[in-house]
């Protein structure tokens, strides 16, 4: 239900305006959009599907016949990146993908947000001007107006400039997943997202194993870790981020994890459940409400909500029968552990012979 189409995707579609631009004396409410927001929400989804997938197939190379490209695991669609210096707080492996991707919603709105000078918004009408700014401060009507050269983010329907301007992020963050997906022994061009999301197989970098020791790992050993794809995906993308900023080649390496690592991880795993209570008190964690066309809150406002609302006084027993659930966007941050420590190494100086 978060993935759904928001109201400033209708704002100016011609439909809308027909309704909305009419004499001031007559009153306009929500009953006058039901007939036609239905029709306009399966052609938002369409189209948004239709241009995503435009996107993503020259990237994911030949798709075989009947897969959709966007079910694929290795489609991901992260905006910006590390390619140009900077990454948007939302952007992570689950949350950048179809469908989520249409709920993303951080402060700088990717999707949902167009720089606009003072003279491209005052050429805008007034009702356009209107709804591209609901969201500005004073401060900031007054900086577009007297600082040089300024420009404000203007809030706009739904659109993938963001990743049409920078392709090289999202072509990295796709072989990132195609190596990762491929050591897991799974087909990158057939593997679908819930397939390897219920893959249980966990890899190690053996890039990161075998690399030159460090001079604080003389002393204190290396640990070696475990990583499950998610783990990979953001462990790799640290791989990338290193040759971006120190002009080095470093890509990572993957295996499978041996046997023994196992009890390990399931050992973290099984501790992390009991942890999941304190996870989801975290401040930052976004709960859904599934009895609601729309709502979302920290966990603070969706306890007040489901009491409020639904007369529900338990969040904990909401959430185990899926009444409220993680947002889309902040899934990823609070399920089971994506790396574990499964051994340690210590270093071992290489010793010269007597006799040499």
């Amino acid at each position: 239900m978060d993935c759904r189409p928001q109201a400033i995707d209708f704002a100016f579609t011609p439909e809308c305006r027909a309704i909305i631009d009419v004499p001031t004396s007559e009153t306009v409410t929500a009953a006058d959009f039901a007939t036609i927001i239905p029709e306009l929400a399966a052609k938002f989804v369409a189209d948004r599907k239709e241009e995503l997938t435009r996107f993503i197939c020259p990237i994911l190379g030949e798709v075989p016949a009947g897969v959709d490209p966007l079910s694929l695991a290795i489609t991901c669609l992260p905006p910006l990146d590390v390619y140009v210096g900077m990454r948007c707080e939302s952007s992570n492996v689950v949350g950048m993908r179809y469908p989520a991707i249409l709920a993303h919603d951080c402060w700088k709105r990717c999707f949902r947000s167009s720089r606009v000078t003072k003279e491209e918004f005052e050429a805008d009408d007034y009702y356009t001007r209107t709804v591209k700014s609901l969201h500005w401060s004073e401060a900031m009507f007054k900086d577009l107006q007297v600082v040089k050269y300024h420009s404000e983010r203007a809030y706009v329907p739904f659109h993938i400039a963001v990743l049409e301007e920078h392709p090289k992020g999202v072509e990295a963050a796709v072989e990132r997943m195609r190596k990762i997906v491929s050591a897991l022994g799974l087909d990158p061009m057939k593997t679908t997202f819930e397939e390897l999301d219920a893959c249980e197989t966990w890899l190690r970098c053996e890039a990161c194993e075998t690399r030159e020791w460090k001079h604080y790992e003389k002393t204190r050993g290396r640990k070696l870790d475990a990583y499950s794809w998610r783990g990979a995906y953001e462990h790799d993308r640290s791989h990338y981020l290193e040759s971006y900023r120190y002009d080095y080649r470093s890509e990572a390496i993957w295996r499978r994890a041996e046997e023994e690592d196992y009890p390990k991880v399931h050992a973290a795993i099984e501790e992390s459940s009991r942890k999941r209570l304190e996870w989801a008190r975290h401040p930052d964690l976004r709960w859904s409400c599934s009895l609601c066309p729309i709502f979302s809150g920290n966990r603070a406002e969706i306890a007040e909500h489901l009491a409020k609302s639904h007369s529900i006084e338990d969040p904990a027993q909401a959430e185990d029968d899926g009444t409220i659930y993680v947002h889309p966007c902040w899934d990823w941050r609070y399920r089971c552990p994506t790396k574990v420590c499964v051994a340690e190494a210590t270093f071992e100086p290489e010793t010269t012979p007597a006799n040499a």
